[in-house]
């Protein structure tokens, strides 16, 4: 199949609000991580088995009811550290591939592109009698119907998405609690409880702002190929990009402009970050819906986003409520009797307020000679030979880097001009990571540096100012110049 058979787009893919894609895993409290007051310390499930491999007078302390596990991950080296302290039992880990990369499923994104694009020919589909008592099934299978009949009929086979991956520094530790409607209009709300606690709820997010780039074929093959069109029969087509930007747009608008009439119904409790975060978000859709062609669509995807986000919000509020009638005499029933459905929701808590929705993002679409552009300005550095990590880093400090120093394979407490890479510039001192083995993933508190003068990623030189002789494990360096200074 040749390249004029399919449409190929590159886009980035930014995140506008926390963002969870769990892989299943729910991290414990003192086997898998633990913290200290100020910050969440995470050891992965291959860290802790490795190093009761190489430290097998730890597995009592380990595994014993009466032990300590928490002292035995104090000292495993390699951690994932948040300057978040987890109050739960459990942290819900962020999806990684094979090789340890984050990264958004190609899927999740392609999922919100389907809901977008069958609401949009729902519009034009005929209802079913609202007196049928079939009714929540002949729903489900016209929306499926407007696909195709079955996965080979399927016209959404024609579109493929990409994985899109992220550095390690792209995540964060963030507090969500579901917000629960207490007032049949919706008034009224209360914090769900738990033992007359709040329920906090902590995962892995892709923050605010991070960004990276994924590619979107359409295959038009199947369009084009004459026996494929007689075969298949499709309904309709993917036509194009800009086509299902627009129809994410309307559906994001809509799903925006309903959260922002609920809020405006709510009296209690105030939400006022939470309202503004809203209402950026409504302007956005706003404006990009308000074009006809528009090379920008904001969506929303993954954990949290909702039944009316999954399911495509296509009934009426008349068809919705005839549907829950159907399944409450089935014994099935949606939500809770005489309330709005969906009635909870959950809210993304910043500095102990309310500030976001989950997973809300902007697909922005590259024109060619943007791609060269954005490309050049991120690499992919190894830092192991089994693992990759897309670190964004000037082209140039790389080139350099490479030139003037290779891998450290041991620092001791005498070791100078240790290369080092910028991993946290949120804080005070700045936290790095240290070019050697052994230090992979470890942030370093590095002194003696302006937080605003340095760049996420960027390659600096670096010495000791605290080792400790017994770990011969570094435990604070200072700053000493930019790697492009030179020696």
């Amino acid at each position: 199949m040749g390249n004029e058979m399919i449409d190929i787009s590159v886009c980035v893919i930014e995140v506008l609000t926390p963002l969870h894609v769990g892989n299943g895993v729910a991290l414990q409290r003192n086997y898998d991580f633990y913290t200290d007051g100020s910050r969440t310390y995470i050891c992965t499930y291959a860290e802790i088995m490795g190093w009761l491999r190489a430290h097998r007078e730890c597995i009592n302390e380990f595994t014993d009811p009466h032990g300590n596990p928490q002292n035995v991950l104090r000292d495993i080296p390699r951690k994932r550290i948040y300057n978040e302290v987890c109050y739960s039992q459990v942290i819900r880990e962020f999806i990684r591939d094979g090789n340890g990369r984050v990264y958004i499923p190609g899927s999740s994104i392609k999922g919100a592109m389907r809901t977008a694009i069958g609401v949009s020919r729902m519009k034009k589909a005929a209802r079913p009698s609202l007196n049928d008592e079939e009714l929540p099934e002949k729903f489900k299978n016209l929306f499926n119907n407007t696909f195709g009949s079955d996965p080979n009929h399927n016209d959404m086979r024609v579109l493929l998405v990409s994985d899109v991956y992220f550095p390690d520094h792209a995540l964060g530790l963030y507090e969500t609690r579901v917000l629960n409607m207490s007032d049949p209009i919706g008034a009224t709300c209360t914090w769900k409880q738990v033992r007359n606690n709040p329920m906090r709820i902590y995962a892995e997010c892709l923050k605010p702002g991070a960004r990276s780039m994924g590619k979107i074929k359409i295959s038009t093959f199947l369009y084009k190929n004459e026996r494929a069109v007689s075969e298949l029969k499709f309904h309709d087509k993917v036509e194009n990009m800009m086509s299902i930007c627009r129809k994410l747009n309307t559906h994001s608008l809509k799903l925006l402009q309903a959260e922002n009439d609920y809020l405006e119904r709510l009296q209690n409790p105030n939400l006022p970050k939470y309202k503004k975060t809203i209402s950026n978000l409504l302007s956005l859709a706003s404006e990009f819906a308000s074009r006809e062609a528009c090379d920008k669509a904001i969506l929303r995807i993954a954990w949290g986003s909702g039944w009316k986000a999954m399911t495509g919000d296509f009934l009426t509020e008349e068809e919705l409520e005839r549907v829950r009638r159907i399944m409450e005499q089935r014994r099935m029933r949606l939500g809770r009797h005489g309330f709005p459905f969906p009635k909870t929701r959950k809210i993304v808590f910043e500095h102990n307020e309310p500030f976001y929705p989950t997973g809300w993002v902007l697909l922005r679409l590259l024109k060619p000679e943007e791609v060269e552009k954005y490309a050049k300005t991120s690499i992919t550095v190894k830092q192991e030979p089994e693992h990759e990590q897309t670190v964004k880093v000037p082209i140039a400090d790389i080139q350099q880097a490479k030139v003037q120093f290779q891998k450290l394979d041991e620092i001791t407490s005498n070791t100078k001009d240790i290369p080092a890479f910028v991993r946290d510039i949120s804080r005070k001192p700045i936290l790095v990571e240290l070019y050697a083995a052994g230090y992979e993933t470890v942030r370093i508190p590095c002194s003696g540096v302006n937080p605003n003068s340095r760049q996420l990623g960027e390659t600096i030189i670096v010495e000791i100012t605290d080792f400790d002789k017994q770990k011969k494990k570094v435990k604070a360096v200072r700053f000493v110049r930019p790697l492009e200074s030179g020696a």
